[in-house]
């Protein structure tokens, strides 16, 4: 079985990409900025991020983090998962307690 490295954005799996340290598959990027835009209280994954690719893209796709979410819902597929967020980065705490909530 493989580890899924969950990353703050498309940077940091990058540098796992180029680093060998993880192949593309195994990175999930979450790439959602939190500190701006509606966060409403007590929804699921799925209508949060609903509401949140609306924000992102003006109101023309709600579906902008299905891949995301549907990469995530299979963290069974893998034996370990490694979590790659600054402790010292707001937008990364944001994302992390989105992610672990």
């Amino acid at each position: 079985m493989e580890t899924l490295h969950i990353v703050d954005g498309e940077s940091c799996g990058g540098t796992l990409r180029v680093s060998g340290l993880a192949k593309a598959k195994e990175i999930l990027s979450w790439r959602d900025a939190l500190y701006t835009g509606p966060v409403p209280p007590g929804p699921t994954l799925h209508a949060l991020s609903q509401a949140r690719s609306r924000f992102w893209t003006n109101g023309r796709k709600k579906d902008e983090f299905d891949k995301r979410d549907a990469h995530l819902k299979r963290y069974e597929d893998y034996e370990h998962i490694a979590l790659w967020f600054s402790p010292n980065c707001v937008l990364c705490q944001l994302s992390l307690t989105q992610l672990l909530s």
